[in-house]
């Protein structure tokens, strides 16, 4: 702090010190209970990622619901969820889709194992997906399943944009 010269008696004035000092506690004194007071930053806020420290929502109103928009970030435009069965040879489980965001799929059989991947998937080169197991994939390949015998049904559920 720097002191300047009195303004009476016993007075004196402080001035803050430029740089990076720091200056302790400041609060706000509120003499009429009930007013809003304020604190002017003094400036714009700065643009660009410059951090402004903790921002939070002040409840003021006990009982109102505040929130927080998440702006474009949505769920998929488009969904298909289908049930049907695989085999011991290779098929198609969904056709490649550049707006893919997810793939889940869900072996419905009880005790046979099936697997999955992209192409050329085999019971030795592909995803082992027990019995009543699920997987997610996130791939925006073509992607197959094979079953290790018989016929067992599955679940397919494919999100995209």
């Amino acid at each position: 702090m720097s002191f300047g010269p009195a303004q009476g008696a016993g007075a004196m004035t402080v001035g803050l010190v430029a740089g990076s000092a720091l200056i302790g506690k400041v609060g706000v004194d509120q003499t009429t209970p009930g007013t809003t007071n304020r604190v002017d930053i003094g400036a714009a806020l700065p643009a660009g990622t410059a951090l402004l420290g903790k921002v939070g929502v002040d409840q003021t109103t006990p009982g109102t619901t505040n929130r927080v928009d998440v702006g474009s970030q949505r769920g998929p435009s488009n969904s298909l969820a289908a049930t049907t069965t695989s085999s011991g040879s290779a098929g198609t489980l969904v056709a490649a889709r550049a707006t893919r965001r997810r793939v889940v799929f869900k072996n419905n059989d009880a005790s046979i194992v099936q697997y999955v991947g992209e192409a050329t998937v085999s019971a030795t080169v592909g995803f082992k997906v027990g019995a009543g197991e699920s997987i997610e994939l996130r791939s925006v390949n073509l992607i197959q399943v094979i079953a290790a015998s018989g016929t067992p049904s599955y679940s397919v559920l494919d999100e995209w944009d």
